[in-house]
């Protein structure tokens, strides 16, 4: 149980400590807009999205 509230907690630090080294690197490495940021997050939020909810369905049909 406490290595599931461990990896839990890495995991949910690790995705916010990216999101404060990506705007930076996309403004000044890929020279994007703050509309192409912006644009970039919520593709990123849909994408993360879309993958949890096809990883839950294959898991659902995989222990059935």
């Amino acid at each position: 149980m406490l290595g599931g509230m461990l990896a839990t907690i890495l995991i949910f630090s690790g995705h916010f400590a990216f999101f404060t080294y990506l705007r930076p690197f996309l403004e000044t490495v890929a020279q994007a807009s703050i509309e192409g940021v912006s644009l970039i997050l919520l593709g990123f939020g849909v994408a993360n999205f879309i993958g949890t909810s096809v990883a839950s369905y294959l898991l659902s049909v995989a222990c059935a």
